[in-house]
């Protein structure tokens, strides 16, 4: 072996392991080789090697713990820093936390120093270093753990540093089953721990199995497979190649999705075909429950459903008791907005613009209007701000003219077929051409109602499902006091400390 041949660690590894004892020459320049493989390879790889040291060459460990020093005093001459300075200056505690956790396999003294960098570090590299870490004994295991859990039960990319906790062993499992419960009840979907989901630890993929079912409603689009194009993200099968054991759990789970009212048309049907997997009979039964349920198939080119007389009711008066919370909080603490709201339209006002536009407005936001035929309230989410709705027939001519989608692509939610539909119903008419529209003519995959961006007058994407979505989510920041007023500029404004628009 030479110092060029070392771009394989875990060959290099391999073929150091295998020098005869009784070559003391061989010996002797395997235990340099190593001491320089340190300034090399990954961090992963810098442990490794450091392990192999203590094992292989012993008599190296004081030079091996002096260079590792150096590079800690000076990270500019650390080779690792070199060769990966883009990702350094990303994850900069990526190489520092390697070199500790190689100090402390070399030297255990160091280990003190190895766990307070795991505390200090940014949990990507903790994550990339978990194993090593964790390897150097109860409490950097313990430490690791509760790290990671604390992370995914706060929502940091849960999938992969889930991954990165189970990768600890069983003794993380309850922190893991725990934090990824969370998540999935705050509407978060996890997806498949793993592919397949056999190269868990056996006592995990049951629970493994749980998260990904629950996460096939939260995410359709992403985890259920069409039947003519099966992906490699689809969780009906790949529960299923993890034991026949789990077909009634996807029974279950598929059922739920074709029943749930408030899933799209498409997703119910595909899930009652993905059913076949299960059972025929139970694909045909779905597929049964959905006709006599009046669910509209997109992909034989039904059209949008219209909600029943109930629904409608119902929609009604979700949007009377939205705006009712609103004009409270108005009321109460920005009473100068709430004074600058528009009356209401009437029901001839209403029908009226209907007419103009040669299309029916969704349920809820003629409702909406019913309350308000204007929404001016500045410093807040544009979305639940409109002009006054005798002026959208004209706004949408007049984008019809110089508007474009900005593609001609076919979309799912979207359709771009057209420079300009008529269905795309301006609710601002910015000097820039930028628009909110409303959509009444949404792809299949899309909802009639839906909130749709355009920038300058190029379609963009969907920014939400309805109105009356739009409303419930500014009605629950109002009630979350997340906004203040200020008078000064008669707006409201994000509090301190939450997000901004």
């Amino acid at each position: 072996m030479d110092r060029q041949e070392h771009g394989d660690v875990g060959a290099v590894l391999a073929a150091a392991a295998a020098v005869p004892v009784t070559d003391a020459e061989r010996r002797r320049e395997t235990g340099e080789l190593l001491v320089h493989m340190l300034g090399h390879g990954r961090g992963g790889q810098r442990v490794a090697v450091a392990r192999a040291i203590v094992d292989l060459a012993p008599e190296q460990r004081a030079a091996a713990v002096a260079g590792l020093l150096g590079f800690v005093a000076e990270p500019a001459s650390d080779p690792l820093v070199v060769a990966n300075a883009a990702v350094w200056s990303q994850v900069p505690g990526w190489v520092g936390l390697s070199s500790r956790i190689a100090l402390a396999v070399l030297d255990p003294a160091q280990a003190g120093s190895a766990r307070a960098a795991a505390r200090a570090c940014d949990i990507v590299s903790l994550g990339q270093l978990a194993e090593e870490f964790a390897g150097l004994g109860p409490e950097e295991c313990d430490l690791v753990g509760k790290r990671l859990a604390d992370a995914v039960a706060g929502g940091t990319n849960p999938g992969c540093l889930a991954a990165c906790l189970l990768s600890l062993g069983p003794t993380q499992h309850r922190r893991t089953r725990e934090a990824l419960d969370g998540v999935i009840a705050r509407g978060t979907p996890i997806g498949l721990l793993a592919r397949p989901l056999t190269d868990l630890h056996p006592d995990f993929v049951p629970h493994a199995v749980e998260l990904a079912l629950a996460s096939l409603p939260l995410d359709p689009k992403q985890y259920l497979a069409r039947q003519q194009d099966p992906d490699p993200q689809d969780i009906a099968s790949a529960v299923l190649a993890a034991g026949e054991e789990y077909r009634d759990q996807v029974g279950s789970a598929l059922w739920r999705l074709v029943r749930d009212p408030s899933a799209k048309p498409s997703y119910r049907r595909q899930a009652a075909g993905r059913l076949e997997l299960v059972d025929r009979a139970a694909r045909e039964q779905a597929e049964r429950f959905l006709r006599d349920a009046v669910v509209s198939d997109p992909a034989a080119g039904d059209p949008h459903p219209v909600p029943t007389p109930q629904r409608a009711a119902e929609i009604r008066a979700a949007v009377a008791d939205a705006w009712r919370r609103i004009d409270g909080w108005l009321h109460e603490h920005a009473p100068a907005v709430s004074a600058g709201l528009g009356g209401p339209a009437s029901p001839d006002e209403i029908t009226a613009v209907e007419r103009d536009l040669g299309l029916a407005l969704p349920v809820d936001f003629a409702a909406s209007c019913a309350v308000h035929r204007s929404v001016e309230v500045s410093g807040v989410f544009s979305y639940v701000c409109h002009g006054d709705i005798g002026e959208l027939a004209k706004w949408r001519d007049e984008l019809a003219e110089e508007g474009s989608s900005g593609s001609t692509d076919p979309d799912d939610e979207i359709r771009r077929d057209q420079e300009w539909r008529r269905g795309w119903v301006p609710l601002d008419h910015e000097p820039d051409g930028s628009s909110v529209i409303l959509d009444l003519d949404p792809g299949p995959e899309g909802d009639v109602g839906q909130l749709i961006y355009a920038d300058q007058g190029s379609i963009d994407d969907v920014r939400a499902r309805s109105w009356l979505d739009v409303l419930l989510d500014f009605a629950g920041e109002l009630d979350a006091d997340r906004y203040t007023y200020d008078p000064a500029e008669s707006a409201l404004r994000y509090r301190a400390g939450h997000r901004t628009r």
